[in-house]
Order: structure tokens, then sequence, then C-alpha cells
């Protein structure tokens, strides 16, 4: 099984993360690798870790994902698709064109999407997002599964855990944990960082990867505020576990690690980070699992801690347990492995 897939700043980790997520529940039956264009130090630790193989290919050259226009990978999988029996593409630069190439050799394929609709060549489309309707795909394959909502969540095994305990985690101390993924390009960690500095007196833990490339700003604003602020760098996913179910509150944005919140029973302020990600705000807003702060504006963020405090966290820590159930895993293998 290859999993084709790019993680750098420009376009974040999560296409790298919920495609691990995917492997993690399906390494048991398949021998996994994973083609990249890059792959840093972090990146090829967790993929040796896990026992997966590595294939790098040419470099795509990567903007930002509400800047991009119709650029399309150039199909790149000829030298090494014969010794694979299916194959996942995650990436919006896995276009039509991609599609069609891939469907020449004797292989299945599986997509991994986050938008509304479109049409597709594969043989099942996964989408964890909220409030899609199947009708708004279409396939080439007749027989093509449709993976939708979020008894399909892609998360990683500890989140799974997580989500089987069924119930809500006793928090020792009010603090609130801060993440916007593995790089953060825009820098919203410090922008939000410093409206709860300004705005509140509780204290802060923030997670920030490997690739954000703003640590040191954030780390100078810490050092006025250490009382209230501690600064966490590329935890591992039992990691980020402890701490979701440590927190009383977190922030996030409307991707995967969203997900992994609700998965914690973590009562989240969301928004959206990049335009590709309104799909899953909307959906899950409308599942009433986080409180919103649209594009985490200084009026979104108070209007949201407002909120909070007028009408608790207990209607949407019962609406997470409703929603995700720790089952996505069993679910997917079944669907998948019905391929071979």
């Amino acid at each position: 099984m290859l999993f084709r897939v790019d993680a750098q700043p420009e376009i974040g980790y999560g296409h790298l993360f919920r495609s691990l997520a995917l492997a993690n529940m399906l390494d048991e039956e398949f021998d996994i690798s994973f083609a990249l264009g890059k792959a840093d130090e972090a990146v090829r630790i967790m993929l040796s870790e896990a026992d997966y193989g590595l294939i790098l290919l040419k470099p795509f050259e990567y903007t930002f994902p509400d800047k991009r226009k119709n650029e399309e990978i150039a199909f790149d999988l000829s030298e090494h698709i014969y010794d694979f029996d299916l194959v996942v593409l995650d990436g919006y630069w896995f276009g039509s064109n991609y599609q069609s190439k891939l469907r020449a050799f004797d292989t299945k394929v599986v997509l991994i999407v986050d938008n509304g609709g479109g049409n597709y060549k594969a043989d099942i489309l996964i989408n964890p997002a909220e409030g899609l309707s199947h009708d708004n795909y279409t396939m080439d394959n007749i027989k093509a599964q449709k993976l939708l909502g979020s008894k399909y969540a892609l998360l990683r095994e500890p989140f799974l855990r997580a989500a089987r305990e069924t119930k809500a985690q006793d928090r020792k101390d009010f603090h609130v944990f801060i993440c916007f993924g593995g790089s953060d390009f825009l820098n919203k960690t410090l922008e939000v960082t410093k409206w709860f500095i300004d705005n509140t007196s509780v204290n802060l833990r923030i997670v920030v990867g490997n690739s954000y490339p703003h640590i040191e700003s954030l780390r100078e604003f810490a050092l006025h505020h250490s009382d209230r602020m501690t600064i966490l760098k590329g935890l591992g996913q039992d990691e980020m576990v402890e701490e979701m179910k440590s927190a009383s509150l977190g922030v996030v944005p409307a991707s995967g690690i969203l997900l992994e919140s609700i998965a914690c029973r973590l009562p989240v302020i969301s928004g959206v980070y990049a335009e590709n990600q309104n799909r899953i705000y909307q959906g899950f807003l409308d599942r009433k699992v986080f409180v919103p702060a649209p594009q985490f504006k200084s009026s979104d963020l108070k209007s949201a801690w407002d909120e909070i405090n007028e009408i608790g966290l207990k209607e949407i820590l019962m609406n997470q347990i409703a929603l995700v159930d720790g089952k996505s895993g069993e679910r997917i293998r079944k669907a998948i492995k019905s391929l071979c």
C-alpha cells in the first residue's frame, strides 16, 4: 500500500497526519510505504518509527492553499507503481489528470478529500467532514464506496483510544490549550496567545510543531508572561492526547486537530485558518461540537469567550461524545479490505 502525500510549511502537515492515521488503521493488513517530494527529519523519524517505507520524489513547489489556482502535480509514480496493490492520494494537487494516469495501472485507488463534492476516479473516497451528501460526489467506478462523515474519522490510535473512553475527562486546573498545527505559516498561535494574555487571566499551554517558523517571536513574548505561558514543541501523538485530556478549553483550527480535540473530549474554540477548511468548519459547527470564532479575530475570540462564560461547555461535551465514538478504524478497515 502506497500513500502519495506531501507535508511542508507552505501547506502544513495535516494531509500527512490523516494519511498516517489511515496507515495506522491498516498496517496489520498491508506493507506500507509513503511517497513524498520532501521529508524533513521529523517526518523521516515518524515513518521510520512506524516501520513504513519512504520513497522520495521530485519536490513540487507548493503555494499557501488560499493562493493556489489550478496547479496540479504531474504523475510521478510510474517507476514505483508496480510494487503496490493499492494507492492512497491525499492532497489538492493530485487532480483529475493524476488520477487518470493512476487508473491506467492495475491498482486500487483510495482518495482522502475534504471538499463538498466533485468528480473523482477511485474505488473508495473518504471525507470525515460532517454535513456531506453522497449525491455531490461522482465516481468513475459505479461500485465505488463513499465513506463520509465523522464515523470515518481519520484519527491515529491514541486519539481513537481516547474517544472510546466516551466520557469527559477530569480537569485538575483550568487552562487553555492552543495549537495551530505543525507549521502555522500565518502565526495565528501568537495572535491568539496575545488575546488571551490581554483579555483573560487564564494560563496557557501552547503547542507548536517542529516546522513552526515563528518560534523566536513566540518565545520573546513569553519572556514577559512566563507565569502564564508554557510553550511545548514537537510533541508526539501520546503527548498530544495527554495535553488535550488535561486542558479545560482548546483553541484550534477546523482541520484534523479539531477531530483530535473532539476525540479527547476537549471543548474548543475553532475557526477557519485557510479557505479549504470552510466545509469542515460548517459541518462541525452545525453539530455544535465547538464554540465558533470564524477568523480568530479579536472580536471573534471575545464573542466565543463570552459565549463560554454564559452557556458553559456541558452541551458541547455531550455532542462530542455522540459524534466521535473511536470505532472509525474498524469501519474503514472493513471497507478497504473489501477491495482486496
